[in-house]
């Protein structure tokens, strides 16, 4: 008799192990038996090799979450199960030889020759039963399926001869619950924590959820979201890769079903303020394509904070009208996925001297040039076609002053309309026309007025010095997988600059590393077209003073370029002793951002999420201290978390 998956779920463990050794559950999901009860997947290798695996699980806690390491030949696990033989109590197993696939035993093999040693690595089936009593579906279990398993572009943590991509596990979530199901699997780091991803799976590089790799195909629902988890599947990629002479592992969906509760009473009082700082919130970055971010609830509100002093307007210049709740954050966080960034700087002033001097926007295009290298991704700096000797010489000098770590093109575009912003903007792909960047920034920048003329703030139309760049931003608002960052616009009444969100003002960028975890994969890099890896080894010299002095000191030289004087003052901080370059009536809000960030430096460093093949390591990058009399996009420090995956 075939027993129901309600009376399944209802089980104990050992009566569940009982079952599939006796063969009665051969080959069948463990998924939503023994609920509440944490399961595992299983690795076993030759002992030969097994510090090495060992070696890759640690590097990839995320998909590969260790559970227990068996001695040689030792078939029980004593930590997780009483009465257990790994040998007969998963519903089913594969045999690799040399990285084939040999066979599918019903059970292990007697000990040989060489002694055998298994891993037990958490499964995200242990968390499905916390999902369903906080009454989000599991699409999964309601439809009597394994769970969906895909491979994809995102590449592990490599450690000796085991070098794979990332699997993941997709559930459908309704997109009212997401919150809710990232805060209740992010402290269970014991079985994969909070999704890698939330979105388009098209950025995972994978192209149809109908056809997965491992398990069924699972239906969602109208309103859910693809919610993604590394997955312990991942072992079963990592021992093919190595082409080990023999090993074993779980039939993918077929667990070894553990002793263990998965629901802990909760938090000691002294550890719930800082765990309740440190859960996860989502925010939605991108429509098209979909992408949801995680951040940390103590970072979200201390940026949500800082936002509210950037606000300040001491220079009474009306700014306040323009802001949109919430922009700084979400700017923050799509810059922080963006792969390939294109930064567009230049507004003349003086118009009547030859040449025109230049606004604080192109230092402050320097510095973010400098933070987003670090960060590993490609940048580059476009500017008028009149400013190009200007900003390539300030990148010159910022190579030689260590401010940059290598090159950073200078562009212009040529031409005027959308067929010239169309041939900058995009380039010829095997699928069709396909950006060159998918983010797009502008610091300083005019927009054309209603009549297509570009004005000062004097009412002067300056269109004769400035190209049309601004077409990029409209052209890039019906341009699928490109992301947009402005700040006001330059001129009269009917100015129009257009960002991701129609705001034509977006706050500053900057940012904390793993302070509190945002996505654990995050979309940033070499522009290869993968989730690819941060590149932590040139970030550190951006925490010293170092940088902002060697930047003023490039600045400085060219200064006579710059509008106004610019004048330096050291503002102390107990975050760091910062140099602060105030122009007009800023000093007060410098003032005020850094007592904020003294007040809230600790508050903004709760405990790490969960990572995914992720190394956690705490930055904090300064970005433009040029102007902050209005809230321009490089005008403030921003506090936000970045998650780096390995390549």
């Amino acid at each position: 008799m075939e027993l129901s998956p309600l009376a399944l779920g209802a089980m104990d463990p050992a009566e569940v192990r009982r079952l599939i050794r006796s063969g009665q559950l051969r080959g069948r999901s463990t998924s939503g038996m023994a609920e509440g009860f944490t399961q595992a997947n299983l690795v076993v290798v030759e002992e030969s090799v097994a510090d090495e695996f060992e070696r890759f699980c640690r590097a990839n806690a995320g998909p590969l979450p260790l559970l227990y390491r068996s001695q040689p030949d030792e078939w029980a696990a004593p930590p997780l199960a009483a009465h257990s033989d790994i040998r007969t109590d998963c519903p089913g197993y594969r045999r690799y030889e040399h990285g084939q696939l040999t066979g599918l035993p019903d059970s292990l093999p007697a000990p040989g020759p060489s002694p055998l040693v298994s891993f037990y690595l958490g499964c995200s089936f242990s968390f499905e039963r916390l999902l369903l009593e906080a009454g989000i579906p599991v699409r999964n279990v309601q439809q009597g399926r394994n769970v969906s398993m895909y491979r994809t572009s995102a590449r592990c943590e490599v450690a000796g001869r085991f070098d794979c991509r990332l699997v993941v596990s997709m559930r459908p979530v309704p997109e009212a619950s997401l919150g809710p199901a990232c805060r209740l699997t992010h402290p269970r780091q014991d079985v994969h924590g909070a999704p890698v991803h939330i979105g388009d799976p098209g950025l995972l590089g994978i192209r149809d959820l109908s056809a997965p790799d491992f398990g069924d195909s699972v239906s969602s629902d109208p309103g859910d979201v693809p919610v993604f988890w590394a997955c312990g599947v991942t072992g079963v990629e990592a021992v093919q890769s190595a082409h080990l002479s023999l090993a074993f592992t779980h039939a993918p969906g077929c667990m070894f079903v553990t002793d263990v509760k998965g629901q802990s009473a909760g938090p000691a009082p002294e550890q719930r303020e800082e765990g309740e700082a440190g859960a996860p919130e989502v925010v939605c970055v991108s429509r098209d394509p979909l992408l949801y971010s995680l951040v940390s609830a103590g970072a979200a509100s201390a940026v949500h904070a800082l936002e509210r002093h950037v606000q300040l307007d001491p220079g009474s210049r009306g700014i306040k009208h323009l802001h949109v709740p919430g922009e700084l954050l979400r700017a923050a966080l799509s810059l922080s996925h963006s792969r390939s960034v294109l930064l567009i700087t230049g507004f003349p002033t003086h118009v009547t001297q030859q040449p025109p001097e230049e606004t604080d926007g192109p230092p402050g295009a320097l510095a973010m040039a400098a933070a987003l290298r670090a960060l590993g991704k490609r940048v580059a700096l476009a500017t008028d076609a009149r400013a190009a000797g200007l900003m390539r010489d300030i990148v010159t000098d910022a190579l030689r002053e260590g401010v940059l770590d290598e090159e950073v093109p200078v562009v212009t575009m040529e031409g005027r309309g959308q067929d010239a912003a169309r041939a900058f903007l995009l380039e010829d792909g095997p699928e069709g026309p396909t950006p060159r960047y998918d983010h797009l920034v502008a610091i300083e920048r005019a927009g054309a007025a209603a009549d297509g003329c570009y004005y000062n703030a004097r009412k002067i139309n300056i269109g004769h010095l400035v190209d049309p760049l601004d077409e990029l931003f409209w052209l890039a608002r019906d341009t699928r997988g490109v992301s947009t960052t402005g700040e006001w616009p330059r001129g009269g009444a009917g100015s129009r600059f257009p960002d991701s969100t129609g705001s034509a003002l977006t706050p500053a960028w900057a940012a904390v590393k793993n302070a509190a975890a945002t996505n654990q994969i995050r979309f940033g890099g070499g522009g290869s077209g993968e989730p690819s890896s941060s590149s932590s080894s040139s970030l550190p010299s951006l925490i010293i003073d170092e940088l902002m002095n060697k930047d003023l000191a490039v600045s400085l030289r060219h200064a006579s370029r710059f509008h106004r004087s610019i004048s330096a003052k050291v503002v102390p901080s107990s975050v760091f002793p910062p140099l602060a370059l105030n122009c007009y009536d800023s000093r007060s809000r410098f003032n005020a951002i850094f007592t904020f960030l003294n007040q809230t430096k600790h508050a903004v460093n709760p405990s790490p999420l969960p990572t995914a093949h992720c190394k956690n390591k705490m930055l904090l990058l300064r970005a433009d201290p040029f102007r902050s009399s209005r809230l321009s996009f490089l005008s403030a420090l921003v506090i936000i978390t970045l998650s780096s995956p390995t390549s």
